[in-house]
């Protein structure tokens, strides 16, 4: 469940903290000096480490470091693993790190190309919805939730496919807490060993559930003849339809039409959406054959607590 992290262990955590004794353990050492001040920087496999007077700090993909790809990702057991080879290997107790940002994230095998369930994903309180050709974005100042394709992102950076994925549909449900891990999770404090205890590791399985649960999701329309009694439901049916097809593209233009201030009252925005809405969630409207696959895989998460 877990991907990238972003670890402090301060100096007094270390103990007898001494840098320069780190840093031949490192790849790629080199020393920096800035105002007088020196600091050293490095990497241990993929993992970006920079030693600093007052403490250490360690970046990168935990699945990476310790199976060489990020397609899948770290079962409890496996993150306990990763922090006991981090603290091995750098000779430090790491357990007692800081997480300063976490991502929580899985891949799922889909019937079709990733690209397919984007549409039927739409807003979600709190968060900003971005589209990309490969990928869809929900975003705030603190955290992120990313789909995207995951075989085609691995082979934009040039990496080599393991031939497992090949040819498979791979779609990736990431949340991302960038900021402030410990207060978004709920948790008195958030530290590398913190991941690991049972509870909190079925927090995060809660909290990522929770995430795409809250996503609307578009249901599908189709012209229903049994619901049509007046000239106005056909219009309505016809624009549900057109809604259904410009999927959130419609509430990008909405927003975009506030940004220029093309409407004299600005009630009226909240309206319109409220109405797209109302026309896409009618009688004629159906939940997603697309939604319930991706649903049926997401909710299987739960199998995974212990």
């Amino acid at each position: 469940m877990v991907d990238t992290i972003h670890l402090w262990l301060s100096e007094e955590a270390v103990g007898n903290y001494n840098p320069t004794a780190i840093l031949p353990l490192l790849e790629h050492g080199a020393e920096h000096k800035r105002n007088s001040i020196v600091s050293f920087s490095g990497s241990i496999q993929n993992l970006k480490v920079s030693l600093l007077k007052e403490g250490v700090s360690v970046k990168g993909s935990l699945p990476k470091y310790l199976f060489s790809d990020n397609i899948q990702t770290l079962s409890r057991s496996s993150l306990e693993q990763s922090c006991e080879k981090l603290s091995d290997e750098l000779k430090m107790p790491f357990s007692k790190a800081t997480i300063s940002r976490l991502d929580i994230a899985q891949t799922f095998l889909m019937n079709h190309a990733p690209e397919t369930y984007f549409n039927c994903l739409g807003e979600s309180k709190y968060f900003e919805r971005l589209t990309q050709p490969s990928s869809l974005y929900y975003q705030n100042t603190q955290k992120q939730i990313v789909f995207y394709n995951k075989i085609k992102e691995i082979q934009k950076k040039g990496i080599k496919v393991p031939s497992v994925w090949l040819n498979q549909n791979t779609l990736r449900y990431e949340y991302r807490i960038t900021k402030r891990v410990s207060k978004s999770l709920k948790w008195a404090h958030s530290n590398f060993d913190d991941l690991f205890t049972e509870k909190n590791y079925m927090d995060l399985i809660d909290t990522y559930l929770m995430q795409y649960d809250a996503i609307k999701k578009n249901r599908s329309v189709t012209f229903n003849l049994e619901h049509m009694n007046s000239p106005k439901d056909f219009h309505n049916q016809i624009l549900s339809m057109a809604y259904n097809q410009l999927g959130d593209e419609a509430f990008q233009m909405i927003k975009e039409l506030k940004h220029r201030k093309a409407f004299k009252n600005k009630e009226y925005y909240s309206r319109l959406k409220k109405e797209i809405r109302n026309l896409t969630t009618s009688k004629c409207s159906e939940e997603s054959e697309l939604i319930k696959e991706l649903d049926l895989k997401v909710l299987s998460l739960k199998n995974n607590y212990r």
